[in-house]
């Protein structure tokens, strides 16, 4: 089945009010889980038995719901693509919330401190302006804008997170739920497009703080994240920032380096198996790199994703490599769902405390250490704190 929910500011827009608290396109989703519950044995479906999987944020969203009591006992296990809930690409402080809140308000000229009026006039807001000053924000803070948020609890509203999701993992929150982890070889070499429109060389250049993840950026005092920083940019840059090193960093920072970690701490945790991967398959024809004419080697971001679900927005041409890698692809996620594992044969292992992965660059399996850089990569990040 896949869901829909609300999502940008419709979503995620908080002003911290009873009115517009945030999150609620993942009140949505649990919601839809909750429907779940009520209604698939209607349709055949086993209510007992229910998977997420998510790509990017949708993953990022499914993990959050693997740790929030409002989801406990809607599902069974989650499929996790290219995104996680911790240390991840955005933050989910109520400091980052009401700045964007700011930006979005001041796009529709709406300047009233009573926050019940400004819901008022945001009701009364034609859809496309609300779209327009949607894309203000964003392009004013560059890859994400309204983002899942610590909520303060009100009484009409279900809470989603009462507390930031590393606080809600490091309590074991989730732990019984079985997950596979994935991330590619260069996820960020298909947002290229995207860091060049928003010129994230200018941006590392005007304010050195963009190299961090938002999370460490709103969890450390500006001092400490000053010395981070400088640690991030003498081992990414070598002069003056270029787009390629940026583009390295962003694969590491906000996608591998955090897969890695869920999957370690979910190990540490004693918890259900996570079983990490790591895919670099290059598909003899990418609808990635044609629709966005895109060339570089490895994997980006969405190629395991389209190895399973179907494009149909995009003529994709017959490839005997290409469709063995999809049905490799479709039977590790078959799999998982009907065995909580993704391996039919138990070589590939639950990702432990050492660091391992399952290596995907073509239809079989690689279990076993991570490359030498890779290690050294996690070193890296692990040791930012240590200022």
């Amino acid at each position: 089945m896949v869901t829909f929910c609300r999502l940008d500011f419709l979503g995620f827009l908080s002003l911290n009010t009873p009115k517009i608290p945030g999150n609620n396109g993942l009140r949505d989703m649990v919601t839809l889980l909750r429907w779940v519950q009520a209604n698939a044995a209607y349709f055949g479906g086993n209510p007992a038995d229910v998977t997420l999987a998510g790509l990017s944020a949708g993953a990022a969203s499914a993990h959050l719901l693997t740790l929030s009591p409002a989801a406990a006992g809607l599902f069974n296990r989650a499929f996790l693509m290219s995104g996680v809930a911790v240390q991840s690409f955005y933050s989910a402080s109520p400091v980052y919330a009401q700045l964007v809140a700011g930006f979005c308000l001041s796009a529709l000229n709406i300047t009233s401190t009573d926050y019940d009026e400004v819901h008022d006039q945001l009701v009364e807001l034609p859809i496309d302006v609300l779209i327009a000053a949607s894309r203000v924000v964003i392009d004013t803070t560059g890859l994400t804008s309204f983002v899942p948020v610590v909520e303060t609890p009100y009484a009409n509203f279900t809470t989603i997170l009462s507390e930031y999701p590393e606080t809600l993992q490091a309590n074991g929150n989730g732990k019984h739920i079985p997950l596979v982890i994935g991330f590619t070889s260069n996820e960020c070499k298909t947002v290229r497009p995207r860091l060049v429109q928003v010129d994230t060389v200018a941006a590392i250049q005007e304010n050195p703080l963009f190299v961090l993840s938002p999370e460490l950026v709103y969890s450390f005092p500006s001092n400490v994240t000053a010395e981070m920083a400088n640690k991030v940019l003498a081992r990414y840059f070598r002069a003056t920032p270029t787009m390629d090193e940026y583009i390295k960093l962003c694969t590491e920072t906000l996608f591998q380096y955090p897969a890695i970690k869920l999957a370690q701490a979910r190990a540490a945790s004693g918890g259900a198996p996570a079983f990490l991967y790591k895919y670099a398959y290059e598909a003899e024809y990418s609808v990635i790199k044609e629709s966005l004419n895109l060339t570089f080697s490895g994997s980006g971001h969405y190629e395991d994703f389209f190895r399973i679900f179907k494009v149909n927005s995009w003529p994709v041409p017959a490839s005997n490599a290409d469709e063995a890698m999809t049905g490799w692809m479709t039977d590790i996620m078959e799999t998982f769902i009907k065995n909580n594992s993704p391996s039919r044969d138990g070589c590939w292992g639950a990702a432990s405390c050492a660091l391992e992965y399952n290596y995907i660059d073509g239809p079989a399996t690689d279990f076993g250490a991570m490359s030498c850089y890779d290690q050294e990569m996690v070193h890296f990040f692990e040791s930012l704190t240590d200022v």
